[in-house]
């Protein structure tokens, strides 16, 4: 059954005490310390290394390029659904007239009123995905739409000539 704690000596309870904090942080990490070599990589089979791979805030380690994945297919999904909800009838697609442009990379989000650059200084780093952020989170105010980037020029021209 072995010794009561009372009767260790003090290395032998610093080691005890060393391995129970050890397997704790294992198990906080996922089972997997950082330069282990019970588990060479992480589920998507991507390897551990310290450059490949981060500690958060409650210890458990991810790997960076899942989690740069996740990251960007989130911004996707933000950004058609910014998108979807300013362009005709709720649909990815350019609201200019008879514009039939549905390629996401093609469209951006336009200020029906060209103040643009009025709300760029009143919310500072408000641009790109930040901005698809803003209006998501704001419930879409209006006076927004969908335009592909030609229509964005045309009307952009349109405007300095008068």
């Amino acid at each position: 059954m072995g010794r009561p704690m009372m009767y260790f000596t003090d290395e032998e309870r610093r080691l005890a005490h060393n391995r129970a904090t050890q397997k704790n942080k294992d198990k906080v990490r996922g089972g997997l310390p950082i330069t282990g070599d019970r588990a060479p990589h992480c589920k998507a089979g991507h390897l551990w290394t310290e450059e490949s791979s981060y500690i958060d805030a409650r210890g458990i380690r991810h790997c960076r390029t899942c989690a740069n994945s996740r990251h960007t297919e989130k911004r996707v999904k933000t950004k058609l659904e910014v998108l979807s909800h300013y362009g005709p009838d709720g649909r990815l697609q350019c609201s200019w007239p008879d514009c039939t442009v549905i390629d996401v990379d093609l469209l951006s989000i336009d200020h029906i009123n060209d103040d643009g650059h009025v709300h760029r200084k009143e919310n500072r780093n408000n641009a790109g995905h930040i901005f698809y952020l803003w209006l998501k989170n704001n419930m879409f105010p209006t006076g927004y739409q969908t335009l592909c980037y030609n229509h964005q020029w045309k009307k952009e021209l349109m405007r300095r000539r008068g």
